[in-house]
C-alpha cells in the first residue's frame, strides 16, 4: 500500500506490487493511479505528478476476494518532488527513463539518508 504525505495526493492510498524510487502518479479528475509497471502509460487527459520514495519499502501479503489478485504488495511512503519535471519528460516512457537516469544527485542523497552508501 502506497501512501502520499504531501503534494496533490496527500492521504491517498494505492495498492500496487512495486514501489519504485521515482513514482509517476496520475489523476484524471476523479481517480488517482500510478504508473509503476514497466509498460504503464499515461492516458490522455491525465495529469502527472512525480513523487519520491522516502523510506525503505516493505511488503505485505493481501488476501483479496478474487484469488488471482491475492499476493505480495508494496508498502511505502512518498513525498512530492518539489521541482516537477516538464510534462514532456514524464508523459512518454522513453523520455521518463531518460529523466530518471539523469537524477543521480537525488539517488545519491537518498542512498545516503537510507544508510546504503
Amino acid at each position: 500500500m502506497i501512501t502520499f504525505v504531501d503534494g496533490p495526493a496527500p492521504g491517498q492510498t494505492l495498492v500496487v506490487r512495486r514501489a519504485k524510487f521515482f513514482l509517476r502518479v496520475t489523476f484524471d479528475g476523479s481517480k488517482w493511479d500510478c504508473l509503476n509497471e514497466y509498460f504503464d502509460t499515461a492516458a490522455a487527459g491525465e495529469t502527472l505528478y512525480v513523487y519520491l520514495l522516502i523510506e525503505k519499502p516493505t511488503a505485505v501479503h493481501l488476501k483479496m476476494t478474487k484469488r488471482s489478485q491475492s499476493g505480495w504488495y508494496a508498502m511505502a511512503r512518498y513525498r512530492f518532488l518539489p521541482e516537477q519535471p516538464a510534462d514532456a519528460d514524464i508523459r512518454e516512457n522513453a523520455s521518463w527513463r531518460i529523466w530518471c537516469l539523469a537524477q543521480e544527485d537525488l539517488l545519491a542523497e537518498w542512498k545516503r539518508l537510507m544508510g546504503a552508501a
